[in-house]
């Protein structure tokens, strides 16, 4: 806005005659630098110089992108013209920020938005995204299972590039692209107890689930007698019993 003392003088600029000699005009909130008034009347020109700074978030970004569930990453901003007097939404609270960085850990994908007050109170906003990584469950049908049967595994998972089944510690299986992020597979026949662990990858980011063991059953596939020959009197049950619980002492055998 502008005052001029002479009524008499012309603006060179696009503005109306009633304008002239006291006026206002209106840029884009993008607009910045400096701007000059010039004047031109039956004398001399007239110049008037003002420097606009535009307040701004010039940047807001996390220090890494995408994290492994569990882990922290830095989030990161740059104020132009501003005070910082800033708060940080993660899409439940606004939480206020002190410094130009906040560490957060999310527990799973989220949208960041930061606002700050600006010169003159004008409001700043800013949004960033931190992808989290991780294996959302992992699961067996059966986790005791009978001698030579199978199990179905099953898993989801989110944000991740690929998985792996690893079997007692070792890769057994590598999941088809089309079922990273929710899929099956069957165990084989188990003939032992057996640990699995579900591995997902995104870049150089791991994630590992927790570890499922599947146990075997006991089960009895023979049990027979043989009589002592040395045992006359095999019929008395005392005799029996005593020969019994005598022969099971040794070998560990199981009361049924």
């Amino acid at each position: 806005s502008w005052q001029l003392v002479d009524d008499d003088v012309q603006a060179e600029t696009r503005l109306e005659n009633e304008a002239v000699g006291t006026g206002e005009v209106s840029f884009d909130a993008n607009a910045a630098g400096t701007f000059r008034l010039r004047c031109i009347g039956n004398g001399p020109e007239a110049n008037a110089a003002v420097t606009i700074e535009l307040a701004s978030i010039s940047a807001f970004d996390a220090q890494s992108e995408l994290i492994a569930h569990g882990d922290e990453t830095m989030l990161q901003w740059t104020l132009e013209n501003s005070e910082e007097n800033c708060e940080i939404y993660d899409g439940e609270d606004w939480v206020e920020v002190d410094a130009n960085s906040h560490s957060v850990s999310p527990d799973t994908s989220t949208s960041y938005q930061l606002r700050c007050e600006g010169a003159g109170g004008v409001p700043l906003e800013a949004t960033t995204h931190v992808r989290v990584l991780r294996i959302e469950s992992f699961s067996a049908i059966a986790q005791s299972i009978r001698y030579g049967q199978e199990v179905t595994l099953s898993w989801q998972s989110h944000e991740a590039e690929s998985c792996e089944l690893l079997k007692d510690d070792s890769p057994v299986f590598t999941v088809p692209g089309e079922e990273v992020a929710n899929g099956q597979v069957s165990s084989g026949t188990l003939l032992a107890d057996t640990n699995y662990i579900l591995r997902c990858r995104e870049g150089d980011v791991i994630v590992d689930s927790d570890e499922i063991q599947i146990v075997i059953e006991v089960t009895i596939t023979e049990f027979s007698a043989r009589i002592d020959p040395s045992i006359t009197n095999f019929n008395d049950p005392q005799v029996r019993l005593a020969k019994i619980e005598a022969c099971m002492a040794r070998h560990g055998g199981l009361w049924l």
